[in-house]
């Protein structure tokens, strides 16, 4: 019984993953047109993660916390990572 409950709460973690994965991907072409807009604006190639933080929320049309935009941008790094850093 032990060993069924491990499976099935392993596997709880696995669909909860990957169904907050999939919510996050049709938002991420907002967040690089934010951030594309943002580093051009800024004409930096590099800013502070509590600034940039701050000017996505700020621009974001719904209001985001710090753990779901960290959540955006950690995604969004798995799939290019060469794009972010």
């Amino acid at each position: 019984r032990e060993k069924e409950k491990t499976e099935q709460t392993k596997r709880m973690i696995e669909s909860d993953g990957t169904s907050k994965r999939s919510k996050l991907l049709p938002i991420l072409p907002e967040l690089v047109d934010s951030l594309s807009f943002l580093f051009t604006s800024q004409r930096k190639g590099v800013l502070m993660r509590s600034e940039l933080l701050e000017k996505l929320r700020d621009s974001s049309k719904a209001p985001l916390s710090d753990e779901d935009l960290l959540d955006r941008l950690n995604l969004l790094s798995e799939l290019v990572p060469e794009w972010i850093s």
